[in-house]
């Protein structure tokens, strides 16, 4: 079962209705096609979204296909194409199908894992064996060369095989930064080896070599201890920040901008980047300035850097992650007991924490809405609902999750269920 919530803008959350004004602040069941099918991943891009689902693990994407990136034969139902201009919307899922050209051979198939970035997409077509990584193809958007093909063709409308990449790859992370008119992207890849790797834009510390420095080819992350090997990771989507071309790196420290984070074997959160909104968990206060901004990796529950002398602020203590999500102003970070915690900015609705499900809280100051301890999603919870490994997504403005109900009571608080504060058409029983 697949549940969204947040912005509906171009719909991308395929609740069959698209709203410049509408906000989902709790969470509601993707309908179409996908209500039929088993789905085992969800990714969200900025304006549309993607879930690997089905015995054939294949792909259907919805929402806005500015760029292409819904794919061929993506998305369905309610297709607008609105004023002249205007990109065209398909609100409810669609299967993704591309063959090889002479065979019929359906190529995107047996996927391994899917990334929804700004107006583009990329997928891992499984190898052979458990864990063996596979191959990455990409499509949508390709403006700077940011789907890695080598060119800067303006878009892709095809599915194509990334080349050049040394060994199989695990995990991909299609992040972007919106830098006043055009792009500048930032990428995570994890290998079957569990190295991480990131390149791009790095003005934030973001890309967590030490420094603030952009990369144009991949370079291995390096964690402040030894040993660590990452399972997952993610970078920031849709971020907006202010042009550069006539700024020191030095002036936009500590201010909005992106980040990224993961989770190593041993189930421990890392976060690097930019501090702004509490978006690292590496504070107790509301602060923004750049002395708190990490260059390199930070373990989640070390000592909050706005605390002097310190201990461990145990954020996140005893839990286990499974997966850990960067969104442009908010973190999200998934247990392995099925648990959401978030952190950062709550307007909109996006975090789905129900205490700022009214935007502002009544006040003016958004500060109000920011959250620099990572905060739980009690509505899950108090519904019976488990969020299954890797079934979190996180995108600007709106998040999804797929949810099992009543197979795992420990992990939604080791108690009897209580009745589902969710609509009961939303609800599976």
């Amino acid at each position: 079962m697949l549940f969204t919530w947040g912005s509906n803008h171009s719909g991308e959350l395929g609740h069959d209705k698209a709203d410049k004004e509408k906000i989902c602040s709790l969470p509601q069941r993707v309908k179409g096609k996908l209500l039929q099918e088993k789905v085992v991943q969800v990714s969200l891009g900025e304006m549309h979204a993607g879930a690997i689902a089905g015995g054939s693990r294949c792909l259907f994407t919805w929402g806005s296909n500015g760029g292409g990136c819904l794919g061929p034969q993506g998305g369905e139902g309610g297709e607008e194409k609105g004023e002249e201009g205007r990109e065209s919307q398909s609100l409810l899922p669609g299967r993704v199908s591309f063959r090889k050209e002479g065979s019929g051979t359906e190529l995107l198939e047996g996927l391994i894992s899917l990334s929804c970035g700004f107006r583009n997409t990329m997928v891992i077509v499984g190898g052979e064996g458990e864990g063996a990584g596979g191959s990455l193809w990409v499509w949508g958007d390709n403006s700077h060369g940011k789907l890695g093909l080598g060119s800067s063709e303006g878009m892709v409308k095809e599915p194509k095989r990334v080349e050049g990449i040394d060994g199989p790859v695990k995990q991909v992370c299609a992040g972007s930064i919106d830098v006043r008119f055009f792009l500048q992207v930032m990428t995570t890849a994890v290998t079957t080896g569990g190295s991480l790797f990131s390149w791009g834009y790095g003005g934030y510390g973001n890309l967590g070599h030490g420094s603030r420095r952009s990369s144009s080819v991949p370079v291995k992350v390096e964690f402040p201890q030894p040993g660590v090997k990452v399972v997952s990771a993610s970078c920031t989507v849709g971020q907006i920040t202010p042009d550069t071309s006539e700024k020191k790196v030095a002036n936009l420290c500590g201010k909005e901008g992106p980040h990224g984070l993961c989770v190593d074997t041993t189930g421990a959160f890392w976060s690097w980047g930019t501090c702004h909104k509490g978006l690292l968990g590496n504070v107790e206060s509301k602060i923004l300035c750049a002395e708190f901004d990490e260059l390199q990796p930070y373990r989640i529950g070390s000592p909050c850097r706005d605390v002097k002398g310190g201990g461990p602020s145990g954020y996140m203590e005893g839990l286990e992650g499974d997966t850990a999500l960067a969104s442009s102003i908010h973190s999200a970070l998934l247990t392995k007991c099925g648990r959401v915690f978030c952190m950062g900015c709550a307007s909109t609705g996006r975090m789905g924490v129900e205490k700022f499900d009214s935007g502002l809280q009544g006040g003016r100051s958004r500060m109000k809405c920011y959250i620099s301890e990572p905060t739980e999603i009690g509505t899950l919870r108090e519904a019976g609902l488990a969020v299954i490994p890797g079934g979190l997504a996180a995108a600007k403005r709106h998040m999804a999750a797929i949810v099992v109900q009543g197979a795992n009571q420990t992990a939604v608080g080791g108690s009897e269920i209580p009745k589902s504060p969710l609509p009961s058409s939303d609800v599976p029983t």
